[in-house]
């Protein structure tokens, strides 16, 4: 019995243990569920969050313009409503867009030092760039670079995301908490991930719109401003124009000749600056779309096409280029509408195109029909465009880069009229061109009137009259001469001027490609200095080359060569060293100026200039010139005085050898030295004139004499009474120059030397390729300011050579230079010493002079250097 009962209870146990793990798996599904029920939870709450900071970030930002200040806000919001410990927007550094620094930062408690904001933060290139996000949570493998994050931004645990504008880095946002517990702060995962790239496109978004919401409104700005000033411009240009044009008939009497053709140059300036106004008009008017069409068919497109060039002839006749004519004529039986006025610009401005860019060969004018499309192309055998800057050449403004034609006249807004309008009939233009070979424009119109507008179509009764072009009254023609005729003419203007050159004035040369601007400046400059003309930079360069002169006045843009290209062959051409370079151009902005003189212009002045201003400029140039080359005069006859001053650099005395080198600098800064030997002594000094020039030689003079005479008035005299009686002597001359002093004397028949330096460096002694300084402190300055001295405070050392022991006396030119791989170091005396150690006695000279010029970095050194070699054979 008790046997069966075990069983039962065994049986309802194992009952039991099956309930119960049911039991439990029930549970742990049943917390299973919770758990994704809350994670459910929390991510609904955090995309609620998120969807909520959405919404009133779209709101906010647009009202902001700044955007930094967008990123500042979204940074904010991030902080207030994510649950978020703290948030922090990054900058690309100026100089290093690959680092970044802190610029805006929320959820700090305590008051931020300065240097929080100076700290460099090097991130993933892949972060940077936007390919990838940043997420550091508790099971993130921490790196150098997060650990670094991590301290100095003093958020453990974070999410980063890039706003990338166009390719470029805007900023980063870097937002999370300080710590992180799965009930209250569980991990930062893929949801705050989303959020944060959520809040970047829209920041990128809402900056790109107000990017262009900015260049609209102000591409609008600027074409009102050009419709208005434009407008303005008109009503003093007809108060101008209108009164002349009563001068020249006489109006108010009989006016010289002199009078008349400035005035005419006058009239023709007007009239192209009213055309330049009227194009910038019309811009504006195709830019807010202010334009109605009038068109009207045309009776015969050949006879219009032939009327409308007619007046580029004599233009192209001066030019001696070709004019020539391949019209379709079946184009006069076909249904063509223009509106005359507007398409004459477009003829007008292709055909001045061709004229201007071309200096030789032939211009066609084209016409065909095919499939029911007219053909107009214009070709022309001029500089071309590079195939790369076609593409520019329809911009506003814009003319193709890196062309021959950037060389030429305009404002770039031309083509751009030609397009607009062709654009306004239907049509299209195409262009091709190879860069040195040619260009030909084609402007394709479609046959009918089906293509206009019904408003535009409303005067179709009347018909165009194709034998004149009433666009002419809105366009002036600039007839140009040839450059060949304008250069043969200035050839023979500078002949004349040459016969007519007066000594006594300076001489000029003026570059310019505009003829009316040449003659103004030649008729201004005349009455005052020798005047030589050129028509370009290279011509210019060639007419410098035959005549002397005393400056040169250029222009900026010319053809063939710029006034920039000329002022730097002039520049680097050491024929015209010195002579003063003037650019007169009308690009007046800050950077143009800086370019120019930067490439050693020195001066530049703006179109329009004033007379006075012009004169006063050349005049204060030319006279700094007279002084540049009376002063390089002096400084010639003074080289030649000292050279001629100083004793042979390479003598042998008994058993001592004597060398130096000896390179005065340009300016000639007065080094000077000298060898005496009398029978028992050799005297060797160096002197340091504090003056360049003439005064230097004059001084040195004095020197050697006074020196000399000194050596052989007294019997076998001491450094020290040499120099002591020197003291005397030289004050009483009254010279305010001081001089810089070494005075060495060697007792020839046992080696004894004595030695001793004022205001000069110490002589270097070597031996055994061992160098030391001879030290000895300074004697008194040698000059005429101070109070009399006596013989005690005179200063000197003595000791004596063996054989092969070297002595090197030199001035301070010889290590006061700042060396190449250290532009804030000198060179020194130290550095020097280390030098003299490593020479060879046979070619000590050139092995030291290459030296010094390879640490300088210059073959010409800013002061004299004077060396002196002295060596105990």
């Amino acid at each position: 019995m008790n046997e069966v009962l075990d069983k039962k209870i065994e049986s309802l146990q194992k009952e039991v243990r099956y309930y119960q793990k049911q039991i439990d798996e029930v549970s742990g599904l049943n917390l299973k569920f919770d758990i994704e029920n809350s994670n459910l939870k929390h991510e609904l709450k955090q995309r609620r969050q998120g969807f909520r900071l959405l919404s009133e970030l779209s709101q906010n930002v647009g009202s902001s313009k700044d955007p930094h200040e967008v990123l500042r806000l979204a940074a904010e919001n991030i902080s207030r409503d994510l649950g978020m410990d703290r948030a922090i927007v990054l900058l690309p550094t100026e100089g290093n867009k690959k680092q970044v620094k802190a610029k805006f930062a929320f959820g700090f408690a305590d008051t931020l030092h300065a240097s929080f904001y100076e700290e460099i933060f090097e991130f993933p290139q892949t972060v940077l760039s936007g390919q990838e996000f940043l997420l550091v949570n508790k099971s993130t493998t921490v790196t150098d670079p997060i650990s670094n994050i991590r301290e100095k931004l003093k958020v453990p645990f974070f999410v980063c995301v890039s706003v990338i504008i166009e390719g470029e880095l805007l900023g980063l946002i870097l937002t999370g908490r300080i710590v992180e517990t799965e009930a209250l702060f569980p991990p930062l995962n893929q949801v705050d991930i989303d959020t944060l790239n959520a809040i970047s496109a829209l920041i990128s978004s809402s900056i790109q719109n107000l990017k262009v919401a900015i260049l609209e409104e102000t591409d609008k700005l600027k074409a009102d401003f050009f419709a208005n000033i434009s407008h303005e411009f008109r009503t003093p240009i007809t108060l101008t124009v209108g009164p002349l044009e009563s001068m020249m008939n006489n109006r108010y009497g009989v006016l010289p000749e002199e009078a008349k053709q400035q005035i005419k140059v006058v009239l023709r300036n007007q009239k192209r600056l009213l055309t330049l106004i009227n194009q910038i008009l019309d811009l504006a008017k195709l830019d807010s779309n202010d334009v109605q069409l009038n068109v009207a068919r045309l009776d015969s497109f050949n006879s219009y096409i032939f009327h409308t060039t007619e007046p580029f002839k004599l233009w192209a006749e001066n030019k001696k280029i070709k004019l020539e004519f391949d019209l379709d004529p079946s184009l006069d039986k076909a249904d063509i509408f223009i509106d005359e006025e507007k398409f004459d610009q477009v003829i007008l401005n292709l055909m001045s195109n061709a004229l201007k860019f071309t200096e030789t060969g032939t211009i066609i004018v084209q016409s065909s029909i095919v499939d029911s499309k007219v053909k107009l192309s214009i070709t022309d055998s001029g500089v071309g465009i590079k195939e790369d800057q076609i593409k520019n050449i329809f911009k506003r403004f814009g003319q193709a880069d890196g062309s021959k034609s950037k060389d030429q006249k305009g404002t770039g807004i031309g083509l751009t009229l030609v397009k607009d309008i062709t654009e306004l009939h239907g049509g299209q233009i195409e262009v091709s061109s190879k860069y040195g070979k040619g260009t030909t424009f084609t402007i394709i119109l479609n046959t009918g009137s089906k293509h206009f507008s019904e408003s535009v179509l409303k005067n179709l009764n009347r018909k165009c009259d194709s034998s004149s072009a009433s666009g002419l009254k809105h366009f002036h023609i600039e007839e140009s001469n040839n450059l060949t005729n304008e250069k043969e003419f200035v050839i023979d203007f500078n002949k004349k001027s040459y016969l007519d050159s007066r000594a006594d004035l300076p001489t000029i040369l003026f570059v310019d490609d505009n003829l009316d601007i040449r003659n103004y400046v030649k008729d201004l400059l005349k009455k005052y200095y020798n005047v030589y003309l050129a028509v370009n930079g290279l011509h210019g360069y060639e007419v410098a080359m035959m005549y002397k002169l005393d400056l040169i006045l250029s222009d900026f843009m010319m053809p063939e060569m710029n006034g920039l290209e000329f002022c730097e062959k002039i520049k680097s051409n050491s024929f015209f060293e010195g002579l003063p370079f003037v650019l007169l151009t009308a690009m007046s902005d800050f950077n143009t100026k800086i370019l120019g003189l930067n490439y050693g212009a020195d001066d530049y002045l703006t179109k329009p200039f004033s007379e006075i201003e012009l004169l006063a400029r050349v005049h204060n140039l030319t006279l700094l010139r007279k002084r540049y080359l009376r002063l390089k005069t002096e400084i010639i006859a003074a080289k030649n005085i000292q050279l001629s001053l100083l004793p042979n650099p390479d003598v042998v005395f008994k058993d001592i050898s004597l060398d130096a080198i000896y390179l005065p600098c340009e300016d000639l800064s007065g080094d000077f030295y000298d060898f005496i030997e009398t029978d028992d002594s050799l005297y060797i000094y160096v002197a340091d004139v504090t003056s360049h020039g003439t005064a230097a030689a004059q001084v040195t003079y004095l020197v050697k004499g006074v020196v000399k005479e000194l050596v052989s008035t007294l019997k076998s005299p001491s450094v020290s009474d040499i120099f002591y009686n020197f003291l005397s002597s030289y004050k009483n001359f009254n010279l305010n120059y001081a001089i810089g002093f070494q005075l060495f004397k060697l007792d020839k028949k046992n080696r004894n030397c004595e030695y001793l330096r004022s205001n000069a460096p110490s002589c270097i002694f070597v031996t055994n390729n061992i160098t030391r300084e001879i030290e000895v402190d300074p004697s008194p300055t040698l000059d005429n300011f101070s109070e009399a001295y006596s013989k005690d405070q005179i200063c000197t050392v003595n000791f004596k050579i063996s054989k092969d022991d070297i002595i090197y006396l030199f001035t301070d030119g010889a290590y006061e230079f700042r060396t190449l791989n250290n532009p804030n170091m000198e060179f020194g005396t130290r550095r020097l010493a280390k030098a003299f150690s490593k020479l060879t006695a046979a070619n000590w000279k050139k092995e030291l002079h290459e030296f010094l010029v390879s640490i300088s970095g210059k073959i010409d050194f800013e002061d004299d250097l004077t060396i002196i070699r002295l060596q105990s054979l």
